[in-house]
């Protein structure tokens, strides 16, 4: 079983974990944070990014192309924090995490914004669990994973493409591999339940000519 206090940069779309020590401190502004939902069963779910206020630069649109975007968006970096504030270690499921167990809730100034979907379209050739998919977090300490952001986060495409204020929300509900004991031994007593991050205000503006 591996212990691991904090992990820096993980590959979204390949599911896949790496550790790197201690991940950068994200530069979020307490004016954009809205606090989340309390722990589910020891484990809080909080979400940041480097920048929240992002210029949108003028692209060609594609008239051919119904509700094609007029701006592309700068790129910043999310960190997804784990945290056990129970007295006992978590062992975590992120086993195609970024595919199967991250849920976002992406608003446009409060409304719901439809987000593509592209899980049904992708032909993925799936490589088996391993013991490294299944970190435990130690009592009081915490576990984060980044990547750029807005794009593709595993099957989901993210996309802030006009002015305004975005909405963003995440929450981790893992599948389950066990079922009445069944699985791999490195895979039982993993967390379950469903926890739900802070909320992130992006400030979107046409970059001046």
């Amino acid at each position: 079983m591996k212990s691991i206090a904090a992990t820096s940069l993980l590959a979204f779309c390949m599911g896949l974990m790496a550790c790197a020590g201690s991940p950068t401190a994200p530069a979020t502004s307490s004016a954009d944070v809205t606090p989340g939902d309390e722990a589910v069963n020891g484990l809080k779910f909080s979400i940041a990014a480097e920048k929240t206020a992002l210029k949108l630069t003028p692209i060609e649109r594609d008239k051919s192309t119904p509700n094609s975007p007029e701006y592309s968006p700068e790129i910043t970096k999310l960190t997804l924090t784990f945290t056990n504030i129970s007295d006992k270690p978590i062992k975590l499921n992120l086993y195609d995490y970024a595919w199967s167990s991250l849920n976002f809730d992406l608003r446009f100034d409060g409304l719901p914004v439809m987000v593509d979907d592209l899980r049904a379209l992708v032909d993925r050739e799936m490589m088996p669990p391993a013991e490294m998919h299944y970190p435990t977090i130690e009592p009081g300490k915490s576990l984060a994973l980044e990547a750029a952001f807005p794009g593709r986060i595993g099957g989901r495409a993210l996309m802030l493409d006009k002015p305004g204020e975005y909405q963003l929300k995440v929450t981790y509900s893992p599948h389950q591999i066990e079922v009445a004991g069944k699985g791999p031994e490195f895979t039982r007593g993993a967390w379950s339940g469903a926890v739900t991050s802070n909320e992130i205000v992006f400030k979107c503006r046409v970059q001046a000519e």
